[in-house]
């Protein structure tokens, strides 16, 4: 529990775009956690990590907001580590109805 809210239900939810840089400045990895540093712990784990000299944060109110955010930035930096983002699939084509018959 944080020492500023009286239970984690009472935290405002906050959303994070994050950027890993090399010492020479190329973006490593971007990433979006609505987790806050539990997400940055996890990567920490990645043979990766050394490579990180430095983290920029930013937050968003919501998350359609923040994941488009990640979404511009993989596409202008193109991080060494990221995966390809999924993309998000079509909805299924619906055939036409057939057309109804004039009335005589």
């Amino acid at each position: 529990m944080s020492p500023f809210y009286m239970s984690d239900d009472d935290r405002p939810e906050v959303f994070s775009v994050y950027r890993c840089y090399s010492a020479d400045n190329r973006a490593l990895y971007i990433g979006f956690t609505g987790r806050g540093a539990n997400r940055l712990k996890q990567h920490s784990l990645t043979p990766w990590w050394s490579e990180v000299a430095a983290i920029g944060v930013e937050h968003f109110a919501n998350e359609a907001d923040a994941l488009e955010h990640e979404r511009q930035l993989i596409d202008a930096l193109r991080p060494v580590y990221n995966r390809p983002l999924r993309a998000i699939p079509e909805p299924p084509e619906v055939p036409a109805a057939p057309p109804v018959p004039e009335a005589a």
